[in-house]
This record gives C-alpha cells, sequence and structure tokens, in this order.
C-alpha cells in the first residue's frame, strides 16, 4: 500500500530521537513492502527557528522512507491550539500537493497524534476521499480538563476515522472519557526497535542508573535526583545518568551542583538511538519518576534490553507489568523511591535479565506490533473494495 503519514512530531537534525517511535513504524513498513511517504508540517519554538532543517521545505529520504517537511512557529501548541491548528494546515497543504504529485495518490493516510496530525488527515479525507487512521499517543488526553477546540476536533477525528488506535488502554480510557463515541477504539501499543535486543547486566563498578526523556516538569528529573541524592551517598561508586534535552536543562544542572553531585550524575543531552542503545547496555538499572506516561518507550526500551525498572506508577508502564521486571512505587512518595533506588543495588543480581527481555520482547518486538498494524490496514482496504471505493 501507498501511505501517507501525518506525524505530530518526527526526528530531524534539531532532535534526532524527537517521535523516533513513528520513524521506526514507518521504518519497518516500508521492510513489508509498503511505500510510506512521511508529511512532516510539525510546529517548533523560536529557539530552533535558525536552525536549517526547520526553515523552508525539505525533501529527502531515510532507511527508505519519503520525507516532506516544513514547519511553524509554535506559539503553545496546546494552550493556543486554534493559532496551531491553522499554521499546521498551511503547511500541511503545501507539502501535500508536492507529495501527491511527485508520487500520486496514496491508499491510505495515517497520523500519529490526533491534535494536529489527525485533524490534518480528517480534513485531507474530506478533500480527497481516501481514508485516515490515527495512532494516539497524546499523554495531554490523561488528564481530565483539555482545551474545549482539542476536545471538538478530537471527537470530529475519531468519530470520522477509518480506524482509531490508542497506545495504551489508559489512553484508550481517557479518549472515551473525552468524547461520546460509538467508535470501536483500537490499542496497538507502541513497538520497539530491533536495536534493543537482550545484553547481559553485567554489573561492576561503578554501579550505573539510567534514566531518559525530555527535560520537562512533569518528567520529574528534578524528582528523580532529589531520590537519588537520598538513597546514595557521595562517596559510593555510584552513578546517574540522564538522555534528554529541554526546558528544565538549567535547573536540573542548577540542582546537581547545589548538590555537589556532579561527580555522579551527568547529563548527557539528546543522544542518537544507537547511543541511547549503548547506554541502556552499559547501564545496570533504569529509573523513572514521571507523573504520567501514555505508553513509556524508554522503559520497554530498558527491558527489552534485559534491565530492571525501578519508576513511579505513571498509567503508561502498568499495562502488562511483572514484578519480576523491577519496582513500581507511589508517584509521591520519595522516600519509597528513594528505597527501592537503594534497594535494586543489593537486590541486583536476583534479577533475570534474559526473562525480562524476553517477555517485553514477545509482547512489544517490530514483528508483534506490524502484524497489527498491517491487520487494521487490511481491514480498512477490504471495507473499501465492499463499498466500491476502490
Amino acid at each position: 500500500m501507498k501511505i501517507f503519514v501525518f506525524p505530530s512530531v518526527y526526528p530531524n537534525d534539531v532532535n534526532s530521537n524527537f517521535g523516533m517511535y513513528v520513524h521506526n513504524q514507518c521504518k519497518g513498513l516500508v521492510e513489508l513492502g509498503h511505500e510510506i511517504i512521511v508529511l512532516d508540517a510539525s510546529g517548533y519554538n523560536y529557539n530552533y527557528w535558525n536552525h536549517s532543517s526547520i526553515k523552508g521545505i525539505h525533501n529527502y529520504e531515510k532507511d527508505g522512507v519519503k520525507i516532506y517537511s516544513t514547519h511553524y512557529r509554535d506559539l503553545m501548541n496546546t494552550r493556543l491550539p486554534y493559532y496551531s491548528i491553522k499554521k499546521y494546515m498551511l503547511g500541511l497543504e503545501k507539502i501535500f500537493k508536492i507529495a501527491l504529485r511527485e508520487n500520486g495518490r496514496p491508499d491510505l493516510l495515517h497520523a500519529h497524534f490526533s491534535h494536529i496530525a489527525g485533524y490534518g488527515a480528517y480534513n485531507i479525507s474530506c478533500e480527497t476521499g481516501t481514508p485516515y487512521v490515527v495512532t494516539e499517543h497524546h499523554s495531554l488526553l490523561l488528564h481530565v480538563h483539555i482545551n474545549p477546540i482539542i476536545k471538538k476536533n478530537l471527537k470530529l477525528v475519531v468519530d470520522n476515522s477509518n480506524a482509531f488506535i490508542c497506545v495504551s488502554e489508559q489512553l484508550k480510557n481517557a479518549v472515551t472519557f473525552h468524547v461520546n463515541t460509538s467508535k470501536n477504539i483500537k490499542v496497538v501499543p507502541n513497538m520497539i526497535s530491533k536495536k534493543f535486543q537482550y545484553e547481559e547486566n553485567v554489573v561492576n563498578k561503578p554501579f550505573i542508573f539510567f534514566s531518559a526523556g525530555n527535560l520537562v516538569k512533569n518528567k520529574r528529573f528534578d524528582y528523580l535526583i532529589d531520590a537519588f541524592v537520598a538513597a546514595v551517598g557521595k562517596e559510593e561508586n555510584v552513578l546517574l545518568k540522564i538522555a534528554g534535552s529541554g526546558a528544565e536543562m538549567e535547573n536540573l544542572t542548577r540542582k546537581i551542583q547545589l548538590y555537589g553531585r556532579t561527580h555522579q550524575i551527568k547529563l548527557l543531552g539528546a543522544l542518537s538511538q544507537i547511543d541511547m542503545v549503548e547506554q541502556y547496555k552499559r547501564s545496570n538499572c533504569f529509573l523513572s519518576a514521571s507523573l504520567y506516561e501514555t505508553f513509556g518507550i524508554v522503559y520497554r526500551e530498558a527491558l527489552a534490553i534485559g534491565r530492571p525498572v525501578v519508576a513511579t506508577r505513571n498509567k503508561g508502564i502498568e499495562e502488562g507489568w511483572d514484578t519480576s521486571f523491577g519496582k513500581l512505587v507511589d508517584p509521591n512518595n520519595i522516600q519509597e523511591l528513594s528505597e527501592s533506588i537503594k534497594g535494586i543495588m543489593s537486590d541486583i543480581g536476583t534479577f533475570d535479565s534474559y526473562n525480562i527481555s524476553k517477555q517485553c520482547l514477545d509482547s512489544f518486538s517490530e514483528g508483534v506490533i506490524l502484524t497489527k498494524i498491517e491487520d487494521i490496514y487490511k481491514e480498512i482496504k477490504n471495507d473499501d473494495l465492499l463499498k466500491g471505493r476502490v
């Protein structure tokens, strides 16, 4: 099938991991024989606007995926959605016309995130009659109150989609809470790239904890640092490495300095996926204090490598969780988190790394997830045939 993919986030030179799970799915679909054309009209804030990959219209190929991109100045995407939607649609229409002229009409549109890409797919579908699928990832929807414009468009996108997918049951429940719909919402988790495979957990000195994510408030790296400092003495041969970039970088740097822990806590910045794999492999345990997640791909990547996890209960990680994977703690109990960090150092030898990896990959490997995605595509194609649309 020829599929035009509309992402709300997608990796590029600004952030090579931003939306990497979308690209990995696209790459996997190409390997299965599908023609995948990505139309990335996402927004970036002013901090990145002078970057060469943000300005203008770009057309390139990566891992067999054709990519057309153009970007707008993002002014608080979810707080000023009307502005963002208008700017996004202007860019999407431009690159859609180019992609259509150069590649021909798609069989299917697949958007990632209802806001804003799903709304774009809905509009393009109305213009062209092309069926569309949406995969929802947005943790925003886990909130009880969301912007009325986003809520209104969510219902529009869900009700008119040929298939609507959520990456977790928790997110599905959140969507059904926000919109009254008869749509049979499906659950298909994010997939774990085949780059993430079992590696023996070798425990040497220093003992290494690893964490990763966007450095934003809801990921609570400040809280994690507090818990680590409470659990680990200054003289202990233990490290905490944190991968990621974002608005909290300066605050976290200052906190580490105030604690006098620059020798133990390292901010690595944004890493490529290859470098992320290496950090998982070198680590002994993955940590997180994130307040909420729709799926929690970094946890699953760690599990796929065979690393136990200590994390707060954040909705996304609890689905499919097994006690053999590590320890989940109350999201607002820093003492419990600190004690779990301390405890896992002494208990690390009790974890079966191979079994952790196997259980994770049995549920979230590329083969498992791509089969589910292809089954949905086939359902839509068969439905179109029955209705005489193709």
